[in-house]
């Protein structure tokens, strides 16, 4: 239980910069133009650096071994969410940009942030494994199904958040250290991403009429499909194989991994349509939706997963 009330205030003090970021708008400070500055700058500089610094952690076979399960259930958790969105598109009508918005969820901008606060440093290494699954994930099947454009493999091999999670991993296994003006430096750079995220959500909401996001019941079955429905089948997954219960490292390792697949949908998704200058307002109703009611529905997946498998 404390574990969730803990959670649901630190994501309430991250929907309050959203809140800055929208007025900041509305108030003529800053434009809506700004929120692409901010999406390219998390996109491709802030993301990488958090990935890069959640891996420079001393070595260890124990971290090691956590990492690998991290990875394990991250690419469980993605193997159930995208033939599972499939499904769930031949029931109800959904495009592919609805898709994406229900497998990847806000695992960096928001989840990394959240489990540095509440959990510590060693949570965030194991929820690095989360991240580092949905990013070669989403700069290859993610971007396509946000922007239907093919992403070629130098593309990918060059994009910067693969480049990232690769040196990242490299550097813990060697394990390399940066110097540590450099260490804080790529540190220092990379926890800003929470803010600048959150500013860069409130500055698309501030496009999105919020009467007609929150009277548009599709956009509410995407959010509760998202944040309850999705995330609740994973955790009977988790129940029903005993994994939490395995060990203490194991159980560690699945919180972060439930906390991830319980986030509300993907900034990127959004940030990603405005940068390919496609429509981003759809997309921004839902971040911004699903975001605001995860301060409700990611406490209660957290209790109920506690309950069921600890």
């Amino acid at each position: 239980m404390e574990l969730a009330i803990t959670l649901a205030q630190q994501i309430f003090s991250m929907i309050l910069m959203i809140f800055v970021g929208y007025l900041a708008v509305k108030k003529n400070i800053l434009t809506y133009e700004a929120g692409s500055v901010l999406s390219t700058l998390t996109v491709y500089i802030l993301c990488p650096c958090l990935i890069f610094s959640a891996c420079q952690i001393d070595y260890s076979p124990d971290k090691l071994k956590g990492l690998l399960i991290g990875i394990a259930a991250a690419i469980a958790v993605h193997i159930l969410f995208i033939p599972l969105s499939r499904l769930i598109a031949r029931i109800f009508p959904m495009d592919e940009l609805d898709r994406a918005s229900l497998i990847y969820s806000n695992s960096g901008n928001l989840i990394v942030p959240l489990i540095g606060a509440i959990l510590g440093g060693e949570y965030v290494f194991y929820s690095s494994a989360y991240l580092a699954v949905q990013t070669i994930l989403f700069w290859t099947h993610g971007i396509r199904l946000v922007t239907g454009e093919k992403g070629s493999i130098k593309k990918i091999l060059l994009n910067p958040n693969i480049i990232a999670t690769a040196v990242g991993i490299a550097f813990f296994l060697l394990p390399i250290k940066l110097p540590s003006l450099l260490e804080e430096t790529v540190d220092k750079i990379g926890g800003t991403i929470g803010p600048i995220s959150m500013f860069s959500i409130g500055i698309i909401m501030s496009s999105v009429p919020l009467k007609k996001a929150f009277t548009s019941l599709h956009a509410y079955l995407i959010v509760f499909l998202r944040l309850i429905v999705m995330p609740l089948i994973f955790v009977l997954c988790v129940f029903a194989s005993h994994l939490a219960a395995l060990s203490p490292l194991t159980g560690k390792v699945m919180v972060a991994t439930v906390l991830a697949a319980a986030g509300p949908t993907a900034v990127s998704i959004a940030q990603n349509t405005q940068i390919h200058g496609k429509e981003a307002a759809g997309a921004g109703m839902v971040n911004v939706m699903s975001t605001l009611l995860c301060v409700i529905t990611m406490p209660l997946i957290i209790l109920v997963y506690q309950l069921l498998c600890l």
